[in-house]
């Protein structure tokens, strides 16, 4: 499926978005325990690590090889499978906050370099072809997916206060 220059250009957008909506998290998150596990589920800290580790050892990783290398052929570990929030420094929001708010502006800008004909290249990621777009776009589905949870949990959180 091919993208239209409009589509591409609202998954940028929306992509930049949530690094602003990422921001804002910092104020609604510092008054709950963050590392908080409810049963069976993962802390707000673990689900903001997640979104960090999906975008710069998977997905960015998958658009830069198929921009370079386009009909490239990878098998790669879905980001669910490598995901290890012992490697986050666990509670620092702050810090896990800055850190993808930076790796997403350095992703965006580089991307935005792209010509619209490049972000329609094509690669096998795992046997199915995916365009770079078609990724980007999966992963602000994921990202956006992630912060209504996200939202969800501090309501929840905030409900037992009162």
């Amino acid at each position: 499926m091919d993208f239209s220059t409009e589509r591409i250009n609202n998954v940028l957008q929306d992509a930049a978005y949530l690094t602003d909506e990422a921001e804002a998290l910092k104020y609604v998150i510092s008054a709950i325990p963050v590392n908080e596990k409810p049963p069976g589920g993962a802390s707000v800290f673990e689900m903001l690590a997640i979104i960090d580790h999906a975008q710069i050892s998977y997905y960015r990783p998958l658009i830069e090889q198929i921009l370079v290398k386009p009909g490239s052929s990878t098998n790669v570990q879905h980001f669910e499978k490598t995901f290890d929030p012992e490697k986050y420094e666990a509670g620092n929001t702050d810090k896990l906050l800055g850190k993808m708010s930076k790796n997403r502006v350095s992703f965006i800008t580089y991307l935005k370099k792209m010509a619209v004909s490049d972000l329609q290249k094509k690669g096998e990621v795992n046997g199915s072809t995916r365009s770079c777009a078609q990724l980007l776009e999966e992963m602000t589905q994921f990202e956006r997916q992630q912060l209504r949870k996200i939202a969800d949990r501090v309501l929840s959180i905030d409900k037992k206060k009162t």
